[in-house]
């Protein structure tokens, strides 16, 4: 089967990013499974085609992939697949089905598609989305709705809310469960014991502390976790790890002594990390894996 891949999310270093490499990865190693990456982006161009040929190199290939990275930013790449323009037929006629990103969807209306809904939790609690990515994905979805498209959904939890939001009938929608992130399995195999003390000593892993790993978003709840481990600030160190996104916790009042933002880490560093950690929260007012 020729089989198309929107492999942008890779770029951002999110959860999406490690999901959007992994399946590529699996697909890749499919020798029933011709594919083409497909990505757009101006400023990320050449990251995008370094990260593809990083993935395509570390796999075990079948079939030799298809590149096909186009130069359009962001905003104008939305623009032009609204006006129906620039389809993904247009430029790769043979592709048979198209996974796409779950808040972008191109113009083609005979091109069968696929896409992951990870989970809804921006119409759950629409207060803590932000506006412009909101209304991103209500289009998308609604597309996707429209379109037919089968819809891969990760935990029950999640293909509940898509029949019940998105009105999208449960025969479309299959349960793939997320596993284990490669790389994370791989830099875990290959960590020495030197590499474990050397992370201890940089990232001053010397107390107890709970960990949250994850963009600071609203849906997170941080703030809240940031209020109930206040009490326990003089037994634990609560250590956030994640890129900065729009919620308050960059404000001044919330740093304190024992509260640590690390930022992003490397693999090696999340690695340590999450084996010393001795509290790892599920703080977020929504998550996909209740049942």
């Amino acid at each position: 089967m020729k089989v198309g891949i929107d492999f942008t999310p890779a770029l951002y270093d999110r959860g999406v990013s490690r999901y959007t490499t992994n399946l590529v990865r699996s697909l890749l190693e499919k020798p029933a499974v011709e594919l083409t990456l497909y990505g757009s982006s101006l400023r990320s161009h050449q990251k995008l085609t370094t990260r593809a040929k990083k993935v395509v190199n570390a796999a075990k290939v079948a079939n030799q992939p298809q590149l096909h990275f186009q130069q359009y930013p962001p905003k104008l790449h939305r623009l032009i697949w609204r006006f129906g323009l620039n389809s993904i037929q247009s430029q790769l006629p043979h592709l048979e089905v198209f996974h796409s990103w779950d808040w972008l969807q191109p113009p083609d209306k005979k091109l069968p598609l696929v896409s992951t809904i990870h989970d809804l939790a921006m119409l759950k609690y629409p207060d803590v989305a932000h506006p412009e990515l909101l209304k991103a994905h209500q289009r998308s979805w609604r597309i996707l709705k429209e379109r037919q498209a089968e819809i891969i959904a990760v935990s029950q939890a999640t293909k509940k809310d898509i029949m019940n939001f998105l009105d999208i009938p449960s025969f479309r929608i299959h349960v793939v469960p997320e596993a284990l992130p490669r790389e994370i399995r791989d830099t875990n195999e290959a960590m020495t014991e030197q590499q474990t003390e050397a992370i201890k000593t940089r990232l001053k892993l010397d107390r107890p502390y709970v960990l949250f790993v994850g963009t600071r978003e609203p849906r997170k709840n941080l703030l809240r976790l940031i209020e109930a481990w206040q009490p326990l600030n003089d037994q634990l160190d609560l250590l956030i790890v994640g890129a900065k996104g729009w919620d308050q916790t960059g404000d001044v009042r919330y740093h304190q002594p024992n509260l640590r933002f690390l930022g992003k880490v490397t693999d090696q560093e999340l690695n340590v990390l999450y084996t010393k950690v001795s509290a790892y929260p599920s703080w977020k007012l929504f998550t996909t894996a209740r049942r």
